[in-house]
């Protein structure tokens, strides 16, 4: 139910009191009241808030990602350091990670100042998120936050509160890559990414992933395979609870983000230039709607300098012709 409906659901109870006695004026009242909470709950009920009640209620929470969003993967970000969820989610599985990283990750994440011989700086841990091959969706200057935030949170939790964070990208060596494998590894992302999430514990985790890589059915043209959200939907029905970003680039309202449900809004909406549009209700599961100034695409200063600015162009052969442009313009 919307805003408006819910206030002419109450507008019609107020009405109704005039036709009635003193007693049952005072029960009707009573229920007014108890629907106004309800219209605050509805309305203002936060990110925060429905990951919360998904993971309390055994859900595996699925967190869309809108590349090149900067304002709202920065507050998504900040969700998941949010102390309301501390001890409710346990862990945070990551598209963005090459699995190899692992025990630096662990080290970084516990407040190791050294890792195998050598200081422990956030420099270090760069190929955690770019030793993927999907690496141009993060150079973002958000992603090296994001860790540094991830350690800074979990090092001032109570120690049984502490977040795990997963690398979940098979490995590979980039000096045997070829563009037929980079094809073949990039495909296989979705499969391994579901593979690892239903051997975790049922309850606790939450995945953030790009926002298409989460969609529960067939429909997006730009996925020969299925999505990650599909093989979790086969794998064990009704899991999955997807948040779908909702950038919203003009005035929301009072409230810089908030929760939508489902209602007056159609696939067609978000996706018009799919081909065919099944029922949303069957891709996701709520919206996600944050105050936001547009894709914006800024590249980590970090990756224009060497030697990563090499060391990425030394990577360009390997990808689509299009992305490989794009990549080599960024960095020009």
């Amino acid at each position: 139910m919307d805003l408006a409906a819910i206030t002419d659901v109450i507008n019609k109870r107020e009405k109704l009191v005039v036709m009635v006695g003193k007693s049952e004026e005072i029960n009707l009242m009573s229920g007014i009241a108890q629907e106004s909470e309800n219209v605050v709950r509805v309305v203002a009920m936060t990110p925060i808030d429905a990951i919360r009640e998904a993971l309390l209620a055994g859900k595996l929470v699925g967190l869309g990602e809108p590349h090149w969003h900067p304002d709202f993967i920065r507050r998504q970000h900040a969700w998941l350091c949010d102390p309301a969820l501390w001890g409710v989610m346990t862990d945070l599985v990551l598209e963005c990670g090459n699995r190899r990283h692992q025990g630096l990750l662990d080290a970084w994440l516990t407040g190791e100042e050294s890792w195998q011989g050598a200081p422990l700086t956030l420099a270090r841990l760069y190929p955690v998120w770019l030793d993927s091959c999907a690496f141009p969706a993060w150079m973002a200057p958000e992603f090296p936050a994001l860790f540094t935030t991830l350690r800074q949170s979990n090092l001032v939790r109570p120690e049984h509160m502490r977040l795990r964070v997963h690398l979940c990208e098979p490995l590979f060596e980039w000096q045997e890559m070829s563009p037929e494998r980079w094809q073949q590894h990039n495909r296989g992302r979705d499969q391994a990414l579901a593979d690892y999430l239903l051997a975790l514990p049922a309850r606790g985790v939450v995945v953030l992933a790009g926002v298409r890589h989460l969609l529960k059915v067939a429909g997006d043209p730009h996925f020969a395979q299925p999505t990650l959200g599909q093989l979790l939907e086969a794998a064990r029905p009704g899991w999955l609870q997807v948040l779908h970003p909702w950038p919203m680039v003009d005035e929301i309202g009072d409230e810089e983000e908030r929760v939508s449900e489902l209602v007056g809004i159609t696939t067609a909406g978000l996706y018009p230039h799919w081909p065919a549009h099944p029922p949303l209700e069957t891709l996701i599961d709520r919206l996600v709607c944050v105050a936001d100034r547009g894709r914006e695409m800024r590249i980590c200063p970090t990756l224009l300098a060497e030697p990563w600015r090499s060391r990425l162009l030394s990577r360009a052969h390997l990808l689509p012709a299009g992305m490989a442009r794009q990549l080599q313009q960024w960095l020009a």
